[in-house]
């Protein structure tokens, strides 16, 4: 005999379901009002926690007759606040930060890491149910990173985590992977043939409809048809700068001992044999070794799932001649002072 669906858990289904499509305010506020009119007391406080870590636009309007500062006091906060850290801070879990820069083969790693330690996908830049919610909610084109709220609720996932974001290191980053016992695991990769793998992206977009504004943004309406010498140029001023930062942010914070990430490198460690690979995560994770076979065996299956993994080929940047080579080589020097960044030339 098949049973009766359960009222509040078809109730509990609608709002999640509705709160994740509702990317706009709007939307995701009408959701968040209908949660404050039901009349089950402790339907509405469960409905309400569920989508303040679901939506981060899920706030329901009150009424004008109150006062919103009684219900909720700043001592009230602070409490909340207190026991949240401290039970994040104190939670043992693996949390990973896989912090790269795009086409680095970082979301290869990422993938591999989740599917074998069967960890939770969860964004550290923005508190939703989406694990990549910071582009669904409009903010990929902002700088990548923390927030404070997703990290502290993040702590929360039973088996662990494993985040991806094109993060800048910094002083306040490190910090908080300390307080939270985060590892970060850091892609980098030669910048020819970064840049190459990065316009072979953009150009195979060519006609399928997807929109991505965070590589989209600001690009000439003719850029399909433009040669790629030209191409490259663009995209070297419109890049260029933020992969130094990345690099050196990286360099110079760990210089500092901020933070003690672990390097991975494209050429030799993607592109190598993959139960080195799997060994040098291992130990820095410090998880049982008796999982390196799966996990060498997760590395070996690329582009599975969204991973998006081309097979790259190092040396592929030679085709970058010219003015777009000496504005690379002259922009990496541009940081020889305070850390070198020669490593991601060639030779």
């Amino acid at each position: 005999m098949n049973e009766l669906p359960n009222p509040r858990q078809t109730r509990t289904q609608s709002v999640v379901s509705r709160l994740i499509e509702a990317t706009k305010v709007e939307p995701a506020r009408a959701v968040a009002d209908e949660i404050f009119a039901e009349k089950d007391a402790a339907l509405k406080m469960s409905l309400l926690s569920m989508a303040a870590t679901i939506n981060p636009f899920a706030v329901p309007h009150l009424p004008s007759s109150v006062q919103a500062s009684s219900i909720f006091t700043v001592d009230a906060w602070g409490k909340s606040l207190a026991m949240a850290r401290m039970v994040a801070a104190n939670t043992v879990s693996k949390r990973i930060l896989v912090a790269s820069a795009p086409k680095t083969g970082s979301t290869f790693i990422a993938g591999s890491l989740e599917r074998t330690y069967s960890l939770a996908r969860v964004s550290l830049t923005l508190l939703s149910a989406r694990s990549y919610g910071h582009y669904q909610f409009g903010g990929g084109l902002r700088d990548h990173d923390v927030d404070e709220l997703a990290l502290i609720t993040t702590a929360y996932a039973q088996n662990g985590y494993v985040a991806h974001h094109h993060m800048i290191g910094s002083p306040y980053l490190g910090k908080q992977c300390q307080l939270y016992g985060i590892t970060p695991v850091v892609t980098k990769r030669n910048l020819f043939d970064t840049f190459v793998s990065f316009d072979d992206h953009i150009m195979k977009l060519r006609g399928t409809g997807v929109d991505i504004p965070y590589l989209h943004f600001g690009f000439p309406d003719a850029w399909y048809d433009m040669e790629f010498e030209d191409r490259l140029d663009y995209l070297l001023d419109y890049q260029l700068p933020w992969y130094s930062r990345y690099y050196a942010s990286w360099r110079l914070t760990q210089q500092e001992g901020y933070i003690d990430p672990l390097w991975i490198d494209y050429e030799t460690d993607i592109l190598g044999p993959k139960q080195a690979l799997a060994e040098k995560l291992v130990a820095r994770l410090k998880a049982d070794e008796a999982s390196i076979p799966a996990l060498t065996a997760e590395l070996g299956k690329s582009g599975v799932g969204d991973d998006k993994f081309n097979k790259g080929i190092a040396g592929r940047g030679a085709k970058i001649t010219g003015r777009n080579r000496q504005k690379i080589e002259d922009f990496v020097h541009r940081f020889r002072i305070s850390c070198d960044l020669t490593d991601l030339l060639d030779g």
